[in-house]
């Protein structure tokens, strides 16, 4: 027993126990190349080495062929666990294949490219490199059949063609037209990891740096606050084995004009003259050997000549500076340090520090996080509010910092700040006021348009680290904004006219859903909300016509309701204000106000299908058939189609989408074809006619195949699953649920709550197929995402469905626990349709338990309160239970009252 760690609930392998196991060995393996310092794991020897024994270990998917019985919890971290050894799988083959590419040995690289292909068969950079080198070492043949195999896996899972830059490389292979590509030296990745406790990395790799002598001068760089100090004076203590002799030498001014008295202090220099210090100093440390620690430095240019001096003068010395920007001398090698990741490090630096303000300190792992987001994870932020902990509660200094950063103690901050302030020029300061019009990050050419702020004043801004550049984007910090004034008025124009004309030019992609395009309208998508407030608060109604379409696509792209109804809602309101006032665009209002409208009332339609949502629709579909514009009248009367749908009115609902169909078959608007065709196969599947079904969806899905659309191909395969489901055919629906789920995994566009509906399709295909363990499995997954999202409704349907599963595989314990914990959940959900659709759930577990009495009391009370299906549910179930010899109850109770009963009775059992 000593080798196991046993709790009430748990029982597990003891740390100390001496067992070895492949999958903790890979794991720890690959958490030493993450934590290991370097440059680039592809150049790092050590990495190299545990990502060959991490290779050699891999072997098929995590505990493949073993399941748990009666156990939700082990089948969830199995899964996990999959897709962990998984991703670590690529990962290492991939980075392996780079580092012997890198070695020129491209066979060994081909290798293990190859192997890597059997993880993700469709991952189309592998399959690039594997023509590239085929064809660079004169295997033209093998490059040419690496696309078609390519070409043949995309087609048959996803009925795709590879990327335009894999078919530009197979053209170029074709016609013996590839240029070598010249090797290119990896650049070293920022690290921040935690704090110190932190910023192991970026010290190991200032270690790595001292410890050759070709590193003459260190800059550590980045904006005020952001740890420079620290770092500094960990390294200090660490390079006592590299250096005789260490001088820090901290300046209290970045721009001090005593530079050179403070070093000779520091270096305990007796000058022999007031005169001429800078040259005596290059004399006393030509002939020294020496670490100098130069602390908050912002040198000018005669600081600039002295260091550059001491360089080539004093040839045992070595510099490490810190500064908000580089020195930019050819000698200089940069670590520039980033802010504290908000889940990691930075939560972490606050715990630590609050628990030494105070040792009661509770842990709020939520609140800390706010906080350390709402701090832009900026260390000495974090240490100041942390602080307050001797006082407050995390919660509590959530609230302070909400409204005003100034609740930090003792004006650091402000110092900090101010400091970093004055090393700007007027104009650097007026650009980086304006920038901050931007709501967080932004492209060079939206600085440009909007700001007249140019490119080479971005890098400057960048340089002396009042911005952030990653990823072809600029960002200011979220505290830096506190400190930094307000933009002129007249960049708001600008600002929403630029937004406009952006997603104008971007919106025939928008509008077939291109992925590559959504991703950019995603990473814009608070701009182009600050856009739409900006219009509305300047009366410029206009723009808003344009800028809807970008947030509506995405918005129904990812399933994100909610936030669609609370945005066109708060559009309506505005609209209609401004309409009160007889304005002089009315025309242009009234149109933007149905277009918003319409918007609003598909969201409404995704959460709860109604007369007047419907009502709502049609009275714009008129409004703008008499406004003679038909292609918003077909994009209504398809939403129309829709409501009408949900309402179970298919008659309408089918008239509205072959009236659209018809105006846009006539305009050859191929997105709104493709989406009808689907539209109207769903409401075929509804009323049994699956051949009509099938046709609709099969030219829906070629058209979305024309448009390269992977949403709506996505779809397609989801809706022809349900017809397959439909027509008794679960291995077919398999195919093509899978298939959704492969394009979901592979483009990595979709919502959360669209992979947890294919997953719970994938469940329960499996339960049709019997496939119980399986279904158990995805059903659980497909829970997991629902919870995680704060889909409550498909929780406890889900819970519904996994309550199915049990019950098949006879474990009737664990159905009766899923379905008190979807009675649960129903019961505060507040909602009488879902709890009665629960509570009917529960009849035939209530009749194996042998309480017949009180099924047949909640089959009475759903069929006196609900209508529809359930109203039939209800009363099948009462002309079985009656059938089987039980009386009719004379009262009617509440379902409230019944799902407490029904609960009360599973804790007795219990």
């Amino acid at each position: 027993m000593d080798f196991l760690h046993v709790e009430r609930d748990a029982v597990g392998i003891a740390d100390h126990a001496p067992l070895w196991n492949d999958v903790t060995d890979i794991y720890h393996q690959m958490q030493q190349c993450k934590v290991h310092p370097h440059n680039s794991i592809v150049t790092c020897d050590v990495c190299i080495e545990q990502l060959e024994k991490v290779v050699a270990l891999l072997n098929g998917n995590f505990m493949d062929g073993f399941t748990l019985p009666d156990s939700p919890a082990f089948d969830q971290w199995q899964h996990t666990h999959s897709q962990l050894l998984s991703e670590n799988a690529q990962l290492s083959l991939e980075t392996l294949a780079q580092y012997y590419a890198q070695q020129n040995n491209i066979e060994q690289a081909i290798a293990l490219y190859i192997k890597l292909l059997t993880y993700n068969p469709g991952y189309e950079p592998a399959h690039r490199q594997l023509m590239r080198y085929f064809a660079e070492n004169g295997n033209r043949a093998d490059a040419l059949k690496q696309y078609e195999t390519c070409v043949a896996y995309l087609n048959s899972e996803f009925g795709v063609e590879p990327e335009t830059e894999t078919q530009q490389l197979y053209h170029s292979i074709r016609q013996n037209t590839l240029k070598p590509v010249q090797a290119v030296k990896p650049i070293a990745p920022i690290q921040p990891t935690k704090p110190f406790i932190g910023r192991e990395a970026e010290l190991e790799t200032a270690l790595t740096y001292l410890a050759s002598s070709t590193c003459r001068l260190l800059t550590i760089t980045g904006m005020g606050g952001v740890g420079k100090t620290r770092l500094a004076q960990e390294l200090s203590w660490h390079a006592v084995t590299l250096f005789p002799h260490i001088v820090f030498v901290p300046y209290e001014s970045p721009t001090s004009p005593r530079f050179f008295n403070i070093l000779a202090e520091h270096l305990q220099y007796k000058s022999y003259s007031n005169q001429d210090i800078d040259r005596q100093l290059l004399e006393y440390l030509q002939h020294q050997k020496m670490l100098l620690v130069l602390d908050n430095l912002e040198a000018s240019s005669k600081i600039k000549s002295f260091i550059q001096a001491l360089i080539k003068q004093a040839p045992s010395i070595q510099i490490v500076i810190t500064s908000r920007q580089r020195l930019k001398l050819a000698e200089e090698h940069i670590i520039d340090l980033d802010v504290l990741p908000y889940d990691g490090a930075a939560v972490e630096m606050f715990i630590q520090y609050a628990q030494r303000s105070s040792s009661r300190f509770e842990v709020d792992q939520v609140s800390i996080h706010k906080i350390c987001k709402r701090l832009g994870g900026l260390p000495l932020a974090i240490e100041l509010a942390a602080a307050w902990a001797r006082t407050l509660s995390a919660r509590q200094i959530l609230e302070r910092l909400k409204d005003d950063l100034s609740f930090l103690e003792g004006g650091l901050l402000d110092r900090v700040f101010h400091e970093s302030w004055l090393l700007l020029t007027q104009k650097q300061q007026t650009a980086l006021t304006n920038l901050s019009i931007f709501p967080g990050s932004f492209t060079a050419e939206a600085a440009e348009q909007i700001t007249g702020v140019g490119l080479d004043q971005l890098m400057t801004l960048v340089d002396y680290s009042m911005l952030l550049y990653k990823q072809e984007r600029f960002t200011i910090h979220q505290v830096l904004r506190a400190y930094i004034g307000t933009p002129d008025d007249h960049l708001k124009n600008q600002f929403y006219t630029y937004y406009s004309g952006f997603v104008q030019a971007h919106l025939e992609s928008i509008l077939s859903r291109d992925i590559q395009t959504l991703i950019l309208i995603e990473q814009e998508l608070e701009n182009i909300l600050l856009a739409i407030r900006f219009a509305i608060a300047d009366r410029h109604i206009s723009p808003l016509d344009i800028l809807i379409d970008a947030v509506y696509q995405l918005y129904e792209t990812k399933g994100w309701a909610y936030q669609g109804i609370e945005l066109f809602t708060h559009l309506e309101t505005e609209i209609q204000a401004y309409l009160k006032t007889e304005p002089p665009d009315l025309q242009i209002a009234r149109r933007v106000l149905a277009r918003v409208a319409v918007y609003n009332s598909v969201f409404k339609i995704g959460i709860e299908s109604t007369q007047d949502i419907v009502n709502i629709l049609e009275k714009y579909a008129g409004y703008w058939r008499e406004l003679g514009d038909k292609q918003q009248l077909a994009s209504t009367l398809n939403k129309l189609g829709m409501g009408y749908g949900r309402l179970k009115q298919y008659e309408q609902a089918e008239a509205a989408l072959h009236e659209a169909l018809t105006i846009w078959q006539e305009a050859q608007f191929e997105p709104g074809i493709a989406h009808i065709y689907n539209n109207l196969a769903i409401y075929d599947i509804f009323q049994g006619r699956y051949d009509k079904a099938q046709q609709k969806l099969m030219k829906s899905l070629e058209k979305y195949t024309h448009l390269r659309d992977m949403i709506g191909i996505s779809r397609i395969c989801t809706n022809l699953g349900n017809l397959a489901l439909e027509q008794n055919n679960p291995h077919e629906a398999q195919r093509y649920f899978e298939r959704t789920y492969k394009l979901q995994k592979q483009f990595k566009f979709d919502s959360y709550w669209s992979i947890a509906c294919t997953m719970v399709n994938l469940g329960i295909t499996d339960l049709r197929l019997k496939q119980l363990q399986t279904a158990k499995n995805k059903l659980f997954e497909a829970k997991t995402l629902f919870h995680s999202i704060g889909y409550q409704q498909q929780v406890i349907y889900t819970l519904l469905d996994l309550a199915q599963v049990a019950s098949e595989m006879g474990q009737v314990i664990e159905a009766q626990r899923y379905l008190t914990e979807a009675l649960q959940a129903a019961h505060e959900y507040k909602d009488t349709y879902v709890l009665s659709y629960v509570l009917l759930a529960w009849i035939p577990l209530l009749q194996r338990l042998g309480d017949e009495q009180r099924a047949l009391r909640i089959a009475q009370t759903i069929l006196a309160e609900q209508t529809g299906e359930l109203q039939t549910m209800a009363q099948n179930y009462i002309d079985q239970l009656c059938a089987a010899g039980q009386t009719l109850h004379d009262d009617i109770l509440p379902l409230d009252y019944l799902a407490l009963d029904v609960l009360m009775l599973y804790q007795s059992l219990e």
